[in-house]
């Protein structure tokens, strides 16, 4: 790594350096002055890429330009802004606004040293400000997960006292794509603290918005109890205890304990769906009055730091150290992993419990059967009961005639009100509730060869409602949800979702690419009782195939005065029918997976060209081929079936592409 810059460094004869904010693995922050803005301060993160050769370097500068232009995209007011870009005597720069207040560790910090911790009201109002930018990164619009909250990188702004989320971490990420130089596939990394990123984040690699959602909560509990993950989470339970460490309501912590489940299907699938829950949570409970501001309250400010050094540590967090990156260091070291790693391994369930020792000092109880007139009484008992039913039987059988059945008498009690009825010991507890069984209903939708349909219900927590409808290729599917606390999700013919925007659907457009029957599945938001909604699914017919125009046959010419018989050859072979290639291009976007289809028949080679840093999975008219999903690099296969095939393309950053197909 380069040594620092000094300050009083003028870069490009418009950013003069004021001191480094912070260091790291991946490169410095400084804090500048933009000469071209009247001294505004702004923050210079500088990336510093491993040491290589050429192809390292202009890897370097390539994938540098890739993440800038992800950081261009983002406009909201609690993500410092980016301005531009600096390359200068081989060093790289990015140009972000300066954000003047303290991380949300810092003031952890603070407090920790009076004995003190956050409370509710403030964790709570953290997520009423910070969830609705999560929306906003996971939406349409940027389709950005940013994989590394936790305290340090969680800003309180001094000037209107909101959360700023900061330091996305992309820049690391990048950081180990390009180690080797000769290999021919990208190993797709990612980044994220132990603790705070799940399980699968931290062993594959893989993350969505439940990510980002789970590591919100884990900084929750930390600002709560002022201890780390690893402190609260039992490893081999996989549950979560924070009640010695701070008191929450039951309702918070419900929300909490769904935000860190440990399988993704069961937590929160998007920033939205959490805000439902804690708008709910305010309407039942507020734990503050609206006009109460409950932002955490800022340290009283130090003497800001020389521009020679940073100011060294205090009781409380020093002003004008915390900008775009925290001068506290951070407890947790963000970690780089690869996709490649081992798969999870299963939690090691707890031992059971031994049995405690018995206490040999105690007389042991004696038995019924030691005592003589309690075996005689029992004796007695028994064979009168015996005559009695034998008796009974016996009566009954005689008294009945041949060929009559006698019907069995109804008994009919009257219970008075004012009389209790005791239970029988048989009889479950009267504190016991009845368990809810989950009811599924299906309605089957008739769209073909075009439709609309729309359809408004309210739906309990123990329901689920699947819309099916069938769909050919080529067709385009529009669903729109509106409501509250529903989760919709789309299933394919072979029952995963279409891409990875099917889950916690508002809104969903896209072209069919497998044939068959879809699913609309439709149901309620965990810790809710009950959801309501509006749905509009219209799909459009398929589009013709274009019909041949007639070939108009020549009307036959009289012949010429016949000449000598010819010598007849015979007819040569057809020739093989000629390949078929075709090029599908496109930019793609982050996890968001684009699909493209072609035809093929039963026998014919296919053969797939893959540039390098994609992801390919081939789709069959029946489903996603074996051995066929996530491929990297080029592929050749022998279509088993005729019909409509397709190619699914990925992957993690935004850079163009072009997929050859060659069927023949």
């Amino acid at each position: 790594m380069q040594p620092p810059l000094l300050p009083g460094t003028v870069l490009q004869n418009r950013y003069r350096l004021v001191n480094v904010l912070g260091q790291g693995g991946f490169g410095r922050t400084y804090l500048a002055e933009d000469l071209g803005r009247f001294q505004e301060q702004c923050v210079l993160k500088e990336f510093t890429p491993p040491a290589g050769d050429t192809y390292v370097q202009a890897k370097s500068r390539e994938l540098f330009q890739r993440e800038a232009q992800i950081l261009y995209r983002i406009n909201h007011p609690q993500v410092p802004k980016f301005h531009t870009i600096l390359e200068t005597d081989d060093r790289l720069f990015l140009v972000q606004d300066y954000v003047q207040g303290h991380s949300y560790r810092s003031l952890l910090d603070y407090r920790l040293q009076q004995g003190q911790c956050f409370g509710e009201a403030e964790v709570r109002y953290l997520f009423q400000q910070l969830l609705p930018v999560l929306s906003y990164l996971h939406g349409p619009e940027c389709q950005i997960i940013h994989r590394d909250i936790s305290p340090e990188n969680i800003m309180l702004r001094e000037s209107d006292r909101l959360p700023v989320l900061i330091d996305f971490g992309a820049i690391r990420e990048m950081a180990t794509r390009f180690h080797d130089p000769d290999a021919t596939t990208v190993q797709a990394t990612t980044v994220g603290k132990s603790g705070y990123a799940p399980s699968e984040q931290i062993q594959t690699g893989r993350a969505n918005a439940s990510s980002d959602l789970y590591a919100l909560a884990a900084t929750a509990l930390v600002l709560l109890t002022g201890r780390e993950p690893q402190d609260l989470l039992d490893d081999r339970t996989l549950t979560w205890h924070w009640d010695r460490y701070a008191t929450i309501s039951p309702e918070f912590g419900a929300i909490l304990k769904t935000m860190l489940s440990y399988r993704p299907d069961e937590r929160y699938p998007s920033a939205r769906l959490v805000q439902q829950a804690l708008q709910e949570l305010e309407a039942a409970s507020p734990i503050a009055p609206a006009s109460t501001t409950v932002a955490p309250a800022m340290p009283t400010a130090a003497a800001p730091p020389t521009a020679a050094a940073a100011a060294p540590p205090a009781a409380y967090p020093p002003a004008g150290t915390t900008g775009a990156s925290p001068a506290v260091p951070s407890t947790m070291a963000t970690v780089v992993v690869g996709r490649s790693a081992p798969p999870p391994i299963a939690p090691n369930y707890p031992a059971p419990t031994p049995e405690p020792a018995r206490n040999w000092q105690e007389e042991p109880r004696g038995s019924m059967m030691d005592n003589p007139w309690a075996v005689t009484v029992f004796g007695v008992l028994l064979v009168v009961g015996t005559g009695v039913g034998s008796w009974s039987l016996v009566n009954q059988l005689l008294n009945r005639a041949p060929g009559q059945s006698q019907p069995s008498p109804t008994v009919s009690a009257s219970i008075t009100p004012s009389q209790p009825i005791a239970p029988s010991p048989s009889s479950p507890s009267p504190t016991s509730q009845p368990s809810v069984s989950p009811v599924v209903s299906n309605q089957r939708l008739n769209l073909q060869p075009a439709g609309d349909f729309e359809d408004s219900r309210a739906i309990a927590a123990n329901e689920t409602l699947v819309y099916r409808f069938t769909a050919q290729p080529g067709q385009n599917l529009a669903i729109s949800v509106d409501g509250r606390n529903i989760i919709a999700s789309l299933l394919a013919p072979d029952g995963d979702a279409p891409d990875r925007n099917s889950q916690d659907i508002e809104r969903w457009n896209g072209t069919i690419a497998i044939g068959g029957e879809y699913a609309l599945q439709m149901r309620v938001a965990p810790n809710v009782d009950r959801g309501d909604y509006k749905v509009i699914v219209s799909l459009s017919a398929p589009t013709p195939a274009p019909t041949p125009e007639p070939t108009i046959t020549p009307e036959p010419v009289p012949a010429p005065t016949p000449a000598p018989s010819p010598v007849v050859e015979s007819p040569s072979p057809a020739p093989p029918s000629r390949p078929q290639s075709r090029t599908f291009s496109g930019t793609t976007q982050p996890q968001v997976p684009q699909t493209f289809g072609f035809e093929a028949q039963a026998g014919q080679q296919v053969s797939i060209r893959v540039p390098s840093g994609l992801r390919v999975t081939v789709l069959g008219p029946n489903g996603p081929l074996p051995d066929m999903a996530g491929v990297e690099g080029s592929v050749s296969f022998d279509a088993p079936v005729p019909g409509n095939y397709g190619i699914e393309v990925s992957s993690d950053l935004e850079m163009p592409f072009a997929v050859d197909v060659t069927v023949r």
